[in-house]
């Protein structure tokens, strides 16, 4: 894998969604609203899925260098991988076996996800101290990226009182009736509206770790 590949892929997934979101802003279509908030919260889960497994398997990396993996591992079989990053998330009692369905995986891109993956392997390997780094940096922009995306597909009242606890309070709005109000609400004190600060944070997370 190519970690050139890895960001562009990602930047392509960024800018459809930001214009997907740019043409409702003023024409709100909430279906089409939600389907992309989901599909930028997917394309986030995805870059950080495939972005671990690189570091076991190995990669090219933006200057064309052959970048071995971390030597943790012998196997390059992903489902075996992936067993091993839930031992180290203490989510398996052995560091050997294999899942069995996408349904095991963790939640890649959640914050505390990338944290203690980034630990676990930071205390192994000595590598991810920059994430380590960044993943605080952006933290807001991912808790509320998650939050309204959790509250977009479940409908639920605690994903509802999440956002209202959690998130609302960072915006200028008073109070929503539903989770994709947050979407178009400008954050206190910052000029931006909520969507196009995910945006940008998340791209520029990626581009300080490429």
């Amino acid at each position: 894998m190519r970690h050139k590949d890895l960001f562009q892929s990602f930047n392509k997934s960024i800018m459809l969604s930001e214009y997907i979101l740019i043409s409702n802003e003023h024409s709100f279509r909430k279906f089409e609203t939600q389907g992309t908030i989901n599909y930028l919260w997917q394309s986030w889960n995805k870059f950080w899925r495939k972005y671990w497994l690189c570091s076991f398997t190995g990669y090219i990396d933006r200057n064309n260098n052959k970048i071995a993996g971390n030597g943790i591992l012998t196997t390059r079989d992903f489902d075996e991988i992936i067993y091993y990053i839930l031992f180290l998330l203490r989510k398996r009692k052995i560091p050997g076996g294999r899942i069995t369905g996408s349904f095991q995986e963790p939640t890649w891109g959640a914050r505390e996800s990338i944290i203690n993956i980034a630990n676990a392997l930071f205390s192994l390997t000595g590598n991810y101290n920059i994430i380590l780094s960044l993943v605080s940096s952006y933290a807001q922009s991912i808790d509320h990226l998650h939050y309204t995306r959790n509250a977009i597909i479940h409908v639920d009242r605690y994903s509802m009182n999440n956002i209202k606890t959690n998130v609302l309070p960072h915006y200028t709005l008073t109070d929503i009736n539903q989770p994709t109000d947050i979407i178009f609400a400008y954050p206190i004190a910052d000029p931006v509206v909520a969507y196009k600060k995910w945006i940008n944070d998340l791209s520029g997370f990626v581009e300080n770790i490429i």
